[in-house]
């Protein structure tokens, strides 16, 4: 299978292990549900699915055809290309509130809810 993105050199992930940056291709057993995780600076992390059905030379009994009597050798070559979109900037405001209730999270677990919080 072929993963193709626009833009190119993202960070691919199937199911959970990285397999390289785009255009990346990778061999495959299995036919079924794939997790796709691509990622790259400046862009939103895309997360999905891509669902690989068998073509029709794979279901019995057309199988034995295609592996054992076919004289060739067949190869299934998958091609997706998918597009990411731009992360949208984050406000400088909303990213320190964003640390400051993370902080107070965290020192809530931790039983110290009595330090004083520091502003910058």
């Amino acid at each position: 299978m072929t993963i193709t993105t626009q833009p190119a050199g993202a960070l691919v992930y199937l199911n959970d292990e990285e397999v390289g940056r785009s255009e990346v291709t990778v061999d495959f057993t299995w036919y079924g549900d794939y997790e796709v995780l691509i990622r790259k600076d400046g862009y939103a992390t895309l997360n999905t699915h891509w669902t690989l059905r068998p073509p029709w030379y794979q279901i019995p009994p057309l199988d034995f055809v295609a592996e054992v009597l076919w004289p060739g050798q067949i190869v299934d070559a998958r091609q997706r290309e998918f597009t990411l979109q731009p992360q949208p900037p984050v406000a400088n405001d909303a990213l320190f509130e964003r640390a400051m209730e993370t902080r107070r999270t965290a020192l809530d677990a931790d039983g110290n809810a009595e330090r004083p919080d520091v502003e910058p």
